[in-house]
């Protein structure tokens, strides 16, 4: 386990690592009883926010600041077991939005770069122009929508229903306190946003990006890393292709 800091318990991962059989036993019990019933324990989603500064930006604003979410590390853990099993069986089923390269096994920005490439080659061979449009979407694990989140994950994937009443359970009455530098809001329970630093919150994120609309423009091919998506759109002049690009068509 990395070392990182702990969330509202204070349980550190160098005493996960020292406690002894007894008592894992009994956080194995409480781990099995939950998959079981599809309950995410209450205590494993408090959250305590630390907002850390954007390099060189100006520290007064607000949207200058990146939320990190320290969690209970036996709940990580937890989580961990859970984007597991959550992952293999959207890989098996084929649920995975076949564009995504991001947060997949197996899958890496390498395989995105030599796409790209042999994208441009194929395009050069056939004496057509390229251009490459690049977006990023802004916040993207703080605007997830929970209520849009968990129709998804009932009606839009096939997953067993321990899976769906687990994750359902993951986004439910989550508690958050926010802490600036000595100070410590009251908790508040927010409705979109899935925690940056949990090991569930990018499969997640996958999961609710997996039906975008694809892009107005014919004759183009789009790749996604994550929540940055990159489109090949190509023309054989280069006043077609900025038309092509501005027009969205």
């Amino acid at each position: 386990m990395k070392k990182k800091a702990p969330g509202e318990s204070k349980i550190g991962h160098q005493i996960i690592k020292k406690l002894p059989d007894n008592i894992i036993e009994y956080i194995l019990v409480i781990f099995n009883a939950s998959l079981a019933s599809g309950y995410f324990p209450k205590k494993f989603k408090s959250a305590i926010l630390k907002l850390l500064p954007k390099d060189g930006k100006d520290v007064t604003l607000p949207q200058n600041y990146r939320p990190i979410a320290l969690l209970d590390n036996i709940g990580k853990i937890f989580e961990k077991i859970i984007n597991s099993r959550l992952r293999q069986y959207l890989e098996d089923n084929n649920l995975y939005n076949s564009q995504q390269y991001g947060f997949r096994q197996g899958k890496s920005t390498t395989h995105v770069i030599n796409m790209i490439h042999e994208c441009i080659k194929h395009n050069s061979a056939q004496g057509f122009k390229t251009a490459i449009l690049s977006k990023d979407v802004q916040k993207a694990f703080d605007t997830v929508w929970h209520s849009g989140l968990i129709w998804k994950i009932h009606h839009r994937f096939n997953l067993p229903m321990p899976l769906k009443k687990m994750l359902t359970s993951f986004l439910h009455d989550r508690l958050v306190k926010v802490k600036h530098d000595n100070y410590i809001s009251h908790p508040f329970t927010p409705t979109a946003g899935v925690p940056q630093g949990s090991a569930l919150s990018p499969t997640l994120y996958t999961m609710y990006t997996y039906d975008l609309p694809k892009p107005h423009y014919n004759d183009s091919m789009t790749f996604a890393y994550a929540d940055d998506v990159t489109h090949i759109i190509r023309a054989k002049s280069t006043k077609a292709l900025i038309n092509k690009v501005q027009k969205g068509n």
